[in-house]
């Protein structure tokens, strides 16, 4: 236990370092290090203007969501390949985010004194985050999404109070029905819900909270995913 003091002064001066690297290169006022949360929160903003849309082109069979998914690629001028793109790194930059101001706030010290009930309000939030990440591979229900799906209810049959184990659902071919398939929607869907009224509730105590950063790194941010989703598409 004396050495965990020192980790955290360590690895506190080494994340001092790099910020201060960041402030040379962006400015203190438009360091990403120093707007982690704000920059989650605009990947949850990104994350569900894109939602709402791909839903709306999203079969949600088994049969057509593959199908769907890899239609996106024929919308002219790249829109359906920028759309699935955005969604996707938008994710990335979402759990990237939460992780990294989960560092950045432990090594503060904050998840003690008038900051704890932040910190006990945020850390489960990485939970959901995981969850709704892992329901949106399953919704693609090409090769990575359905070992996904299967790896996901073997470790759910793991746990003790399942009656009946739920790798079972995935057994043959055609085992998969679209009620299932309608179950993974809604854990896309409803937990997302859950994790914004989370976040709701992380920030309560919270005075001059930013649910976006300056106008400039969210351009920049924005471009970067924009630009990221055209030339390095996501395929299945």
């Amino acid at each position: 236990m004396q050495h965990f003091p020192s980790l955290r002064q360590r690895g506190l001066k080494a994340w001092r370092a790099i910020e201060a690297l960041f402030d040379s290169a962006f400015g203190s006022g438009l360091n990403p290090l120093r707007h982690l949360g704000a920059i989650g929160f605009l990947a949850f903003w990104l994350l569900a203007a894109s939602g709402v849309v791909l839903y709306t082109l999203f079969d949600t069979s088994v049969a057509g969501a593959w199908k769907s998914i890899e239609a996106l690629e024929a919308v002219p001028l790249g829109l359906g390949r920028l759309l699935r793109g955005l969604h996707r790194y938008s994710a990335d930059l979402m759990v990237l985010a939460m992780g990294l101001h989960l560092l950045r706030e432990w090594l503060h010290g904050h998840e003690r004194g008038f900051r704890r009930f932040s910190w006990l309000t945020g850390v489960p939030l990485i939970g959901f985050a995981f969850v709704t990440a892992i329901g949106g591979f399953w919704l693609n229900w090409d090769r990575l999404g359905q070992f996904s799906a299967i790896a996901s209810a073997e470790w759910i049959d793991a746990l003790p109070f399942l009656p009946t184990p739920m790798a079972r659902n995935f057994l043959g071919s055609g085992a998969v029905s679209d009620r299932l398939f309608s179950l993974f929607v809604f854990v896309h869907i409803g937990v997302p819900l859950l994790l914004l009224f989370g976040l709701w509730f992380h920030i309560q105590r919270m005075t001059r909270v930013a649910v976006l950063p300056p106008r400039a790194l969210l351009a920049g941010t924005v471009g970067v995913l924009a630009v990221l989703a055209l030339a390095q598409p996501v395929l299945s």
